[in-house]
């Protein structure tokens, strides 16, 4: 299948999450999962924008979750600030609530709080 969008561009659609998420898994499917350069790198500001959606009610735990779980150990993306940084750790618990914590707005009011001391 061909790809309207570059890896890229779909890559950005993703953490962006600027279309519903059938549709950009869909155009994941177009482009290699494994890749030894960085596509697109993950900003706080990107993780701090999907909280704030699901604080305002215009993303459900669900999505989030799902949306976490297309990105975690994905190749061609990398964290502002680091693998260890907040952004890092702020992906795995959005991606793994039952092994971490269920996203509530309490718990994404506090990672939004993390994410938002960062000043890359």
């Amino acid at each position: 299948m061909v790809s309207a969008f570059t890896h890229t561009d779909t890559l950005r659609m993703l953490i962006e999450c600027s279309q519903p998420l059938d549709q950009i898994k869909a155009e994941l499917g177009k482009h290699p999962f494994d890749t030894n350069e960085c596509l697109f790198v993950i900003t706080p500001a990107h993780m701090r924008d999907i909280l704030e959606r699901f604080l305002s009610g215009a993303l459900s735990a669900e999505q989030v979750e799902d949306w976490a779980n297309l990105i975690e150990m994905r190749d061609g993306l990398e964290f502002a600030d680091g693998e260890d940084g907040p952004s890092c750790k702020c992906l795995h618990e959005l991606a793994n609530p039952l092994l971490t914590e269920p996203l509530t707005k309490k718990s994404a009011e506090r990672m939004r709080n993390v994410l938002a001391a960062q000043t890359i």
